[in-house]
């Protein structure tokens, strides 16, 4: 039988283990280096904002607001944390969405971050916003004062406004800030900051009353969607990647362990050796030792798993046959696949210049009923074919496996399959 005391003394020990053992928790933080190097300060003579690079340097996105008081004066200079400067040309602008696309005199290197479409962004996901907001700006040395600066915060909630696809954010944004990118935690762009919830008052000085805002609630600021940037971008003809993919929960970035992490492993350190040392000099002690060790070397050595007999299955196979896609092989689920140019709608994506394709040419989707592919042309310019048949919009063709159909001309050729796969 064993001592009740040796049960007690067990399950502190095991307590102890708990906490060293699972109470470090690794946490993400963004690429920090890259997002700062595609985060650009625009200046006027008398004002001053934020913005971020495109197209490999090229370009340089901000908020309308910010370049219009001297973009067509000549006076509005863009300049980098390494040093480098350039003046701009206006591209193109929205002022309804609050958007300027500049060209830069001289191309900047530094980072492109691929854009975000809003079907990837969550409320409550993680975003930080870059910039340079006035107050503090130039602050610190030479190495440093002209460092973005970097807040944290959520996606608060998805809005439209004005027809403007928006996040509200609960990051701080301040003067200066507007035009700056909002991150997720890769390092993509989700939006562009543009402004906090403010209202303007009049101020009693001795020059007489003066206009200030002041912030009107805590916590709250708008960002405008990616997606309203893109379609302003591919209406000028300019290049961007587009992100394809949520950011995984778990560790993403560099892991790192904060201050409070690392007291709760020290502290359990410490009255874990305390205990052992205390009780390693009894008989009893020893035992409690052993008991603890063993079942932890138990706890740790995975049980055999039994042998499980393979089969095949068949699975829905999409084959590239000629094209930009031979030699390809999409292997197909019971959800739709949209097959276009346009990388916000389709999921297999032609090259932007491939003007032949749609930008949602067709779609595509597996029949597991019937053991076919349901091909559905999306009213594209060019056409999609079954056996040189034109597919009419209004209707979807069912291919049985081993046949074939192509977009717009015979050099973009797809088969239909059904391959058989081992599992376990």
């Amino acid at each position: 039988m064993i001592p009740s005391n040796f049960k007690f003394m067990s399950r502190i020990i095991w307590m102890l283990m708990g906490l060293l053992v699972y109470g470090s928790v690794a946490q993400a933080s963004p690429p920090s280096e890259k997002m700062d190097s595609g985060t650009v300060l625009i200046t006027c003579p008398k004002s001053s904002g934020s913005g971020f690079l495109l197209d490999q340097g090229r370009h340089v996105v901000t908020n309308w607001h910010v370049a219009v008081k001297c973009v067509n004066k000549g006076t509005l200079k863009v300049i980098h944390q390494n040093g480098q400067k350039s003046s701009v040309g206006l591209r193109g602008y929205n002022e309804r969405k609050d958007l300027a696309i500049l060209d830069l005199k001289t191309p900047f290197s530094g980072y492109s971050a691929p854009l975000v479409p809003s079907n990837l962004v969550q409320k409550m996901d993680d975003i930080w916003v870059n910039g340079y907001p006035g107050a503090a700006f130039g602050i610190g040395d030479r190495n440093t004062s002209l460092e973005p600066t970097s807040t944290k915060g959520i996606i608060s909630r998805k809005v439209t406004s004005n027809r403007v696809k928006m996040f509200q954010i609960d990051a701080a944004v301040n003067p200066g800030n507007s035009g700056g990118p909002v991150f997720n935690e890769l390092g993509e762009i989700a939006g562009i900051a543009t402004l906090k919830s403010q209202v303007e008052v009049m101020e009693v000085t001795p020059q007489g009353p003066q206009p200030v805002r002041v912030t009107l609630g805590e916590g709250i600021a708008w960002a405008v969607s990616a997606d309203e940037l893109m379609e302003e971008l591919d209406e000028l003809g300019i290049p961007y990647q587009v992100a394809n993919t949520r950011p995984e929960s778990g560790l993403v970035g560099t892991v790192t362990v904060d201050d409070r992490t690392s007291t709760k492993i020290a502290i359990a350190a410490a009255v874990l050796s305390l205990i052992a040392m205390l009780i390693a000099f009894t008989k009893q002690g020893r035992t409690i030792i052993k008991e603890v060790v063993n079942r932890s070397v138990g706890t740790l050595t995975p049980p055999s798993q039994p042998q499980l007999k393979e089969n095949k299955t068949m699975v829905p196979v999409l084959r590239g046959l000629s094209g930009r896609f031979s030699g390809v092989s999409v292997e197909l689920d019971d959800q739709p696949l949209v097959v276009g140019r346009d990388p916000r709608v389709a999921q297999l994506v032609f090259p932007e210049g491939a003007l032949n394709i749609s930008k949602r040419h067709c779609v595509l989707t597996y029949d597991p009923n019937n053991k076919g592919l349901w091909v559905k042309d999306c009213w594209s310019t060019n056409g999609t074919f079954v056996n040189k048949n034109k597919l009419s919009s209004e209707h979807a063709k069912l291919l049985l496996p081993g046949e074939c159909f192509y977009l717009a001309n015979m050099d973009e050729k797809f088969m239909f399959s059904l391959d058989p796969k081992e599992t376990a």
